[in-house]
């Protein structure tokens, strides 16, 4: 038995996770090798069966912790895409890319408390009933541009802007029927300008990169109240802007020696924060 005079909440997870991808790339050169390009095809299939316990901490018999949920959640995803990239030489020094991905993904759950476990009766028929979904899809296009300028065979440039995302889900720890609010996907536009070298007869390689980000509906981890109970979630309360700048360098003078260094520095910053988020930091 384990008991603190402040509490604690055991987490527990058992599962078991499969998963499958297969792709499908064309490469090739085309206008007397001025244009390099590829194209693919990208599959990728998930399946996770997870039992998750938790108990209440000094709340039991004796001080000890008292189990207040174990479910068993099962979640799908299959994700299919199709892509294509090229990079067009303009002349001896300039050379251009333009990419784009299209992504279809969809993503399903279902929960079911454990038989002889204590908690809240979870089930997958309770929480379709709240009008919570149980399957979720994302479909987006995600290009890519960048442009290349080379100064000579030693020192070169480059410019890119890169749109991604990371995709949306559903609270695993939640402990209500009512609670399995889901969150969406996060999406960015990262942007980057840059040098690379190679110095001093290619003894020295000096990388210098700045990049400005902006994420929407950043995803983070919260604790939030929850009719009376603190509960586990992912919330979308924000967007994010972020901007720095890396240099890094390695520098190997003769065959036995090198030194390598980085440094970076960034700024970040949430934006478009919701209401009841500054509500709370005003509450603190």
């Amino acid at each position: 038995r384990v008991s603190t005079t402040r509490g604690f909440t055991p987490l527990a997870n058992m599962g078991d996770h499969k998963q499958f991808s297969q792709e499908f790339k064309l490469t090739g050169k085309s206008l007397e090798d001025k244009l390099n390009w590829v194209t693919g095809l990208y599959y990728m299939q998930e399946r996770n069966v997870t039992d998750f316990g938790s108990a209440n901490g000094n709340t039991g018999v004796g001080g000890g912790p008292l189990l207040a949920a174990d479910r068993t959640m099962w979640n799908n995803l299959d994700a299919y895409a199709v892509y294509g990239q090229a990079d067009y030489k303009l002349n001896d020094r300039w050379t251009a890319t333009a990419g784009i991905r299209y992504t279809d993904e969809k993503k399903d759950f279902a929960i079911e408390r454990n038989p002889g476990a204590g908690g809240a009766a979870l089930s997958t028929a309770a929480i379709a009933a709240t009008g919570t979904p149980l399957e979720l899809s994302t479909k987006l296009w995600t290009p890519r541009f960048a442009v290349n300028y080379k100064l000579n065979d030693d020192v070169s440039f480059f410019l890119s802007r890169t749109r991604g995302f990371k995709s949306g889900g559903w609270p695993a720890r939640a402990v209500a029927n009512t609670a399995f609010a889901p969150f969406k996907p996060e999406k960015i536009w990262s942007n980057e300008l840059g040098m690379r070298a190679e110095l001093f007869d290619k003894s020295l390689r000096l990388n210098v990169t700045y990049f400005r980000s902006i994420t929407d509906d950043v995803q983070i981890p919260a604790r939030v109240d929850f009719n009376g109970l603190q509960i586990s979630t992912t919330t979308n309360p924000a967007a994010l802007t972020n901007h720095g700048l890396e240099i890094d360098a390695d520098w190997a003078p003769t065959q036995n020696f090198s030194l390598n260094a980085g440094i970076g520095w960034q700024r970040a910053a949430y934006e478009h924060i919701t209401a009841n988020v500054l509500a709370q930091a005003a509450a603190c």
